[in-house]
């Protein structure tokens, strides 16, 4: 909750700033490309794909569905 409401007031103080924005951009690429670490950390140790999590599936699909 602290972090959005951080995220609101920076949005409403900076949200024509075309940097703030191309920041907001990286930082969320940046993060978004991170999701499927643990899983391949995952899958990595098991040698094998055996109980690949379906929330990181449905993380990748709907981060793609909002692009």
């Amino acid at each position: 909750m602290t972090f959005r409401l951080c995220l609101s007031i920076l949005f409403l103080i900076f949200g024509r700033s075309w940097l703030f924005v191309n920041i907001l951009g990286f930082v969320a690429l940046g993060l978004e490309s991170t999701l499927p670490i643990p899983q391949l950390i995952s899958n990595y140790k098991q040698k094998s794909l055996y109980g690949f999590r379906m929330s990181t599936l449905i993380g990748w699909v709907g981060g793609d569905a909002f692009k």
